[in-house]
Formats: structure tokens, C-alpha cells, sequence
């Protein structure tokens, strides 16, 4: 699955956005090829101040992106839980690289 998750690195370009709940990563494809993949994150504390402060993943939009994959890289439905916690991985290290700044 490296492949995969080298492939979401280098076409897929993050940015981070506030909502009145928390914080919402976008992922959108560099050609948009795909629908912006979005990755819901509520926190346990109020403020986000640090690196390695809690966070709770409530939500994500990985479909349209999930669709791509299995067409591109041939992946079946019983790799989309893998591949589904790749991306939100990915969205976590963008998170924390935000807040790292």
C-alpha cells in the first residue's frame, strides 16, 4: 500500500480550515481529477495549541477518491478500510504539520 499513500502524497495537496466544531482537512487532487477529499476532526480540548493535542476523527469524504483507486489501482473493497485510514493518516500528519508552523 506504500504506493498508494505515495501517490495521495505527491497529488494531493492539504489545507487546513476551522468550523465553529473544529478543524477540517481538504485534500484536493492537483488536476482535479477527483472530488476534494475532506477530513472532519473535532477536538478534546478547546483550542488546538501544540502538536500532540487530542483530536477525535468524526467524519470523512473519501468516496469519489476511494472510486479512483480501485479504477486506478485496481484495489478491491476489502483494501478500502486500509486505504481509507492511509488518507486519514495523511490528513493527520497535515494537521500536525499546521499546528507544528
Amino acid at each position: 500500500m506504500e504506493h498508494i499513500e505515495k501517490f495521495i502524497k505527491e497529488s494531493y495537496s492539504p489545507s487546513i480550515g476551522e468550523t465553529s466544531k473544529g478543524i477540517t482537512c481538504t485534500l484536493k487532487h492537483n488536476d482535479s481529477l477527483t472530488d476534494d477529499v475532506i477530513i472532519y476532526f473535532e477536538f478534546t480540548e478547546k483550542k488546538l495549541s501544540k502538536k500532540g493535542d487530542k483530536y477525535l476523527i468524526v467524519d470523512t469524504n473519501v468516496d469519489d477518491l476511494l472510486q479512483f483507486l480501485s479504477n486506478y489501482f485496481n484495489i478491491t473493497e476489502d483494501e478500502h478500510p486500509t486505504v481509507k485510514k492511509i488518507i486519514v493518516n495523511v490528513g493527520i500528519d497535515s494537521l500536525d504539520k499546521f499546528y507544528s508552523k
